[in-house]
C-alpha cells in the first residue's frame, strides 16, 4: 500500500494501522512524490490525502487514471473536507474522513483485507 499524505502524523497513524493487520506499505509526503512512486511501483491500496502542497490528490487521481497498471488497485481517499470528497468521489473505492479514529480505521482496513466491505 502507499500512503500519501503531507501531515507526518497522518502518515505514521494510517502506517501503523496497516502494519497492525499485516499490510505492507510505504509512504509519500506529497501528490509529487506519489507520483514518482507510482511510476516505478504498483500497490493493491493507495490511501491519499487531498490537500497538499505542490501535486494535490485530485492531480493524483487524474494521473492515475491514465496508467492502466493501476486499475485493480483501491483508492482511500483520506480528507476533512466532505465538499472536495464529493467532487472525486467517483473516482476512488471509500471515502475516510478526518480526524481518523484509529479503532474504526483498523476495523475499516481489516475489511478491506478480507473483501468484505
Amino acid at each position: 500500500s502507499l500512503i500519501v499524505d503531507d501531515n507526518f502524523y497522518n502518515r505514521d497513524l494510517v502506517r501503523m494501522a496497516l502494519d497492525t493487520l499485516g499490510f505492507s506499505s510505504e509512504e509519500a509526503v506529497n501528490g509529487r512524490d506519489a507520483l514518482t512512486k507510482l511510476e516505478s511501483d504498483v500497490y493493491d491500496i493507495l490511501l491519499l490525502d487531498i490537500e497538499m502542497p505542490e501535486v494535490n490528490g485530485i492531480e493524483v487521481l487524474r494521473e492515475l487514471r491514465k496508467d492502466n497498471r493501476h486499475n485493480h488497485m483501491k483508492v482511500v481517499l483520506m480528507t476533512a473536507y466532505r465538499d472536495l470528497a464529493k467532487d472525486v468521489e467517483s473516482d476512488v473505492d471509500y471515502v475516510v474522513y478526518k480526524p481518523i479514529d484509529i479503532n474504526n480505521f483498523v476495523v475499516f482496513l481489516m475489511k478491506l483485507k478480507f473483501d468484505q466491505l
